[in-house]
């Protein structure tokens, strides 16, 4: 064993020597880390801990650090601090999970949530039943993720009546809708994104709020209901603004205006596909505006409006020129020379051409 561990180390580029020199000052930072706990400074363990986990993460790789980061929590515990213990536990509890090993990061997780329970620290204790539900939903085990949905839902109830823990009620919330979800009680889980939402709005948390709307507008689009989505898309879509978000926005804005095309609704559609284009040119994602501006394109012209579309390309075009994004300005210039021409303007698509021709050769120097 120790020779496998001394070829990883040397294969990321450590001497011999440095390689034993480093299992040392693990070994020592360990016994200081021990020798602070007995003595009752927690904080000095947590430190010696951190200091060791990083060492061994360098010689033996991640999965090195769960016994450490146990240890970190245990001695954040006895410190009271169980904050900085949640933060030791998901951490330990992640990497198990990534390793395969997920029932002994449920254990880890659950004893985590039984002692936060017994300490009366129920914000930490609503994340342990959030982590374990979500990681159970991830591997198709609904019916043991069904145990913690009455739980939660107390939890948000009770945060829900303090300001200061708006945040945990939102997200105890959005798991719950998650657990309602799975077994298919589609209007109980929209209630609980909504009241996710809510909280987690007053909260300020303006992005994980408007990810809790989108899943309930998505769950009431499974469910034919396209009135109520939209609604909630447009929710979404100004709360994600409001976080900066723009990508986000944009994409749940070209949700609704699809929902809107579905139903027959080509002029809602037409404006919310503007405004995903430009979310997405705010966020500096021209690939994405420009498809939108595609799909957009294609809902004018069937509307009987190509000078439209022409103006959104030309518009498109100067702002991405400005920026100086030449291949998307050159492309959208071609594109609505294309349309003037299907138009039979092929005098006024000249000018565009040769827009698009300066910006191509521009683009290749």
């Amino acid at each position: 064993m120790r020779k496998a561990i001394l070829a990883i180390a040397l294969t990321g580029g450590m001497s011999w020597a440095q390689v034993e020199a480093s299992e040392s000052r693990v070994d020592s930072l360990l016994r200081e880390a021990s020798r602070a706990e007995r003595a009752g400074e927690y904080y000095k363990a947590i430190d010696l801990c951190d200091s060791a986990s990083s060492i061994a993460v360098e010689l033996w790789g991640p999965e090195s650090a769960i016994t450490f980061f146990i240890t970190e929590a245990q001695s954040a515990e006895k410190a009271g601090d169980y904050g900085t213990a949640k933060f030791s536990c998901r951490a330990a509890a992640n990497l198990l999970s990534e390793r395969g090993s997920s029932d002994s990061a449920i254990s880890l997780v659950a004893q985590f949530g039984k002692r936060c329970s017994q300490s009366r620290y129920l914000e930490h204790e609503a994340w342990a039943y959030r982590w374990m539900a979500v990681e159970l939903l991830e591997a198709d085990r609904t019916r043991e993720a069904l145990r913690y949905r009455d739980t939660l839902e107390a939890l948000a109830i009770t945060f829900s009546r303090d300001s200061s823990t708006y945040w945990s009620s939102g997200l105890a919330w959005r798991v719950v809708g998650d657990l309602e979800k799975a077994r298919d009680s589609l209007d109980r889980a929209v209630r609980a994104y909504k009241l996710g939402g809510e909280n987690l709005e007053k909260a300020g948390e303006y992005g994980d709020a408007a990810y809790a709307y989108w899943k309930a507008a998505d769950v009431l689009e499974n469910a034919v209901k396209p009135d109520e989505a939209i609604e909630l898309c447009k929710i979404s879509g100004q709360l994600f603004e409001k976080a900066g978000d723009y990508k986000c926005a944009a994409l749940v804005y070209e949700e609704a205006a699809d929902i809107f095309m579905v139903s027959g609704k080509p002029d809602e559609a037409i404006k919310l596909c503007k405004i995903s284009g430009q979310l997405y040119e705010k966020a500096g994602d021209y690939w994405n505006a420009e498809w939108t501006y595609e799909k957009l394109t294609n809902i004018l012209k069937e509307a009987g409006k190509p000078k439209r579309a022409v103006a959104i390309w030309k518009s498109f075009a100067r702002r991405a020129e400005k920026a100086c994004e030449y291949w998307y300005a050159a492309e959208a210039y071609r594109k609505a020379a294309d349309i003037l021409v299907e138009a039979g303007k092929a005098i006024e698509a000249n000018a565009l051409y040769m827009k698009y021709w300066e910006l191509k050769n521009k683009r290749n120097k």
